[in-house]
Protein backbone atom coordinates (compact mmCIF):
# COMPACT_ATOMS: atom_id res chain seq x y z
CA UNK A 1 0.00 0.00 0.00
CA UNK A 2 1.23 3.20 -1.18
CA UNK A 3 0.53 6.14 1.10
CA UNK A 4 0.21 9.84 -0.26
CA UNK A 5 2.44 12.39 1.75
CA UNK A 6 0.88 14.10 4.26
CA UNK A 7 4.17 15.99 5.94
CA UNK A 8 2.84 19.06 5.33
CA UNK A 9 0.07 18.42 7.99
CA UNK A 10 1.30 18.53 11.49
CA UNK A 11 -1.08 16.13 13.61
CA UNK A 12 -2.71 18.69 16.39
CA UNK A 13 -4.95 17.74 19.38
CA UNK A 14 -5.92 20.02 22.40
CA UNK A 15 -2.90 21.07 23.62
CA UNK A 16 -0.47 19.18 21.27
CA UNK A 17 0.71 20.81 18.25
CA UNK A 18 3.46 18.37 17.15
CA UNK A 19 6.83 19.73 15.10
CA UNK A 20 9.24 18.02 13.45
CA UNK A 21 12.60 17.58 15.55
CA UNK A 22 15.10 20.23 14.95
CA UNK A 23 19.48 20.15 15.48
CA UNK A 24 18.60 22.33 19.23
CA UNK A 25 17.13 18.91 20.33
CA UNK A 26 20.29 17.20 20.93
CA UNK A 27 20.47 17.68 24.38
CA UNK A 28 17.45 16.18 24.96
CA UNK A 29 17.56 13.36 23.11
CA UNK A 30 21.13 12.80 25.22
CA UNK A 31 19.19 13.40 28.16
CA UNK A 32 16.21 10.93 27.08
CA UNK A 33 18.82 8.39 26.46
CA UNK A 34 19.85 8.14 30.37
CA UNK A 35 16.22 6.81 30.54
CA UNK A 36 16.79 2.85 30.63
CA UNK A 37 13.77 1.32 28.54
CA UNK A 38 14.43 4.04 25.58
CA UNK A 39 17.22 2.04 23.90
CA UNK A 40 14.89 -1.15 24.00
CA UNK A 41 12.09 0.76 22.41
CA UNK A 42 13.90 2.85 20.15
CA UNK A 43 16.44 3.85 18.04
CA UNK A 44 18.21 5.74 20.34
CA UNK A 45 21.22 4.10 22.32
CA UNK A 46 21.54 4.44 25.74
CA UNK A 47 23.74 7.29 27.19
CA UNK A 48 24.33 8.56 23.93
CA UNK A 49 27.11 10.65 23.78
CA UNK A 50 26.43 14.10 21.57
CA UNK A 51 27.52 12.60 17.89
CA UNK A 52 25.05 9.69 18.35
CA UNK A 53 21.84 12.09 19.96
CA UNK A 54 23.07 13.92 17.06
CA UNK A 55 22.25 11.33 14.31
CA UNK A 56 18.80 10.37 16.25
CA UNK A 57 17.44 13.77 16.22
CA UNK A 58 18.43 13.86 12.45
CA UNK A 59 16.39 10.65 11.99
CA UNK A 60 13.57 12.45 13.84
CA UNK A 61 13.48 15.39 11.72
CA UNK A 62 11.14 13.03 9.31
CA UNK A 63 9.33 12.07 12.66
CA UNK A 64 6.60 14.14 15.05
CA UNK A 65 8.03 14.46 18.27
CA UNK A 66 5.98 13.36 21.32
CA UNK A 67 4.90 16.33 24.06
CA UNK A 68 5.46 15.45 27.21
CA UNK A 69 3.06 15.10 29.72
CA UNK A 70 0.37 15.35 26.81
CA UNK A 71 0.21 11.50 25.96
CA UNK A 72 -3.48 11.51 25.34
CA UNK A 73 -3.50 14.66 23.12
CA UNK A 74 -0.53 13.39 21.83
CA UNK A 75 -2.28 10.02 20.89
CA UNK A 76 -5.45 11.21 19.67
CA UNK A 77 -3.71 13.86 17.20
CA UNK A 78 -2.06 11.26 15.43
CA UNK A 79 -5.16 8.54 15.44
CA UNK A 80 -7.17 11.58 13.94
CA UNK A 81 -3.99 11.95 11.40
CA UNK A 82 -3.75 8.18 10.78
CA UNK A 83 -7.04 7.43 9.93
CA UNK A 84 -7.37 10.62 7.92
CA UNK A 85 -5.90 8.65 5.58
CA UNK A 86 -7.76 6.98 3.33
CA UNK A 87 -6.14 3.64 3.16
CA UNK A 88 -6.05 3.29 7.02
CA UNK A 89 -8.44 1.48 8.45
CA UNK A 90 -7.56 0.64 11.82
CA UNK A 91 -4.67 1.15 13.92
CA UNK A 92 -3.56 -1.38 16.27
CA UNK A 93 -1.43 -0.16 19.64
CA UNK A 94 0.71 -3.01 21.47
CA UNK A 95 1.35 -2.23 24.98
CA UNK A 96 2.97 -4.36 27.77
CA UNK A 97 0.69 -5.46 30.52
CA UNK A 98 2.80 -3.54 33.08
CA UNK A 99 2.79 0.27 31.15
CA UNK A 100 -0.58 1.14 33.07
CA UNK A 101 0.11 4.99 32.11
CA UNK A 102 -0.25 3.68 28.47
CA UNK A 103 -2.96 1.41 29.11
CA UNK A 104 -5.02 4.40 30.38
CA UNK A 105 -4.19 6.76 27.15
CA UNK A 106 -4.83 3.86 24.92
CA UNK A 107 -8.26 4.04 26.57
CA UNK A 108 -8.75 7.61 27.34
CA UNK A 109 -7.77 8.06 23.37
CA UNK A 110 -10.67 5.76 22.54
CA UNK A 111 -8.94 2.42 21.40
CA UNK A 112 -10.83 -0.55 22.70
CA UNK A 113 -8.98 -2.92 24.65
CA UNK A 114 -8.68 -6.32 22.80
CA UNK A 115 -6.88 -9.55 24.00
CA UNK A 116 -3.29 -10.23 25.45
CA UNK A 117 -1.03 -11.40 22.83
CA UNK A 118 1.53 -13.44 24.81
CA UNK A 119 4.94 -13.96 23.40
CA UNK A 120 4.44 -10.67 20.95
CA UNK A 121 7.51 -9.32 20.36
CA UNK A 122 11.26 -9.24 21.55
CA UNK A 123 12.28 -6.35 23.70
CA UNK A 124 15.93 -6.04 25.18
CA UNK A 125 16.13 -9.40 24.36
CA UNK A 126 13.24 -11.33 25.42
CA UNK A 127 9.54 -11.75 24.20
CA UNK A 128 7.42 -9.82 25.50
CA UNK A 129 3.60 -10.17 26.14
CA UNK A 130 1.15 -7.15 25.11
CA UNK A 131 -1.85 -6.22 25.26
CA UNK A 132 -3.63 -4.90 22.07
CA UNK A 133 -5.98 -1.46 21.71
CA UNK A 134 -7.55 -1.13 18.56
CA UNK A 135 -9.57 1.61 17.09
CA UNK A 136 -11.23 1.58 13.68
CA UNK A 137 -12.34 4.54 11.32
CA UNK A 138 -15.92 5.11 11.94
CA UNK A 139 -18.47 3.87 9.47
CA UNK A 140 -20.12 6.22 6.92
CA UNK A 141 -23.78 6.13 7.24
Amino acid sequence: MTLPNRAQILPAHGAIQQRPAEQHDVEMARSLSTDPSVPLTSSLLGTADKAEASSWVRRQQGRHAEGRGFSTDALIALTDFGLSIPQIQRIDLYIEPWNVPSLRTAGRAGYLRGQLVVEHQTIGGRLRDVVEYSIWRPIDD
